[in-house]
């Protein structure tokens, strides 16, 4: 069994023009749990949280840490996925998006028979 034990999200906001604000931070975290049987059950889970399909570039073991999954997807001010019209009115500077990195890291539940 395999478990992620909560996570984080980090990001600025994000200007067409100019581009990321720092002086703009964005971070969000919280202490949700996901468990599968597989790892890659796991990782069809959090990519559904996120809001990416299957064939969406992840990035695993990321920063050399084992375990670490990091989803960077470009997403609108009230933080849900930037659908192409989202996209296409942040370029004409009418809406705000940014583009966060969310950070999960799993590892592996022993789990040991009753007596």
């Amino acid at each position: 069994m395999y478990e992620v034990d909560g996570w984080c999200k980090f990001g600025e906001r994000d200007y067409y023009e100019t581009g990321c604000d720092p002086d703009q931070p964005v971070s969000f975290a919280d202490t949700t749990v996901w468990r599968a049987k597989t790892v890659g059950g796991l990782i069809k889970q959090l990519r559904e949280f996120v809001g990416v399909p299957d064939d969406y570039e992840i990035e695993l073991d990321a920063c050399d840490e084992d375990g670490r999954v990091d989803i960077s997807v470009m997403e609108t001010n009230d933080s849900y996925t930037a659908s192409s019209r989202d996209i296409e009115l942040w370029k004409r500077a009418n809406s705000l998006c940014g583009h966060p990195r969310t950070h999960f890291t799993w590892s592996r539940l022993s789990v040991k028979p009753c007596d």
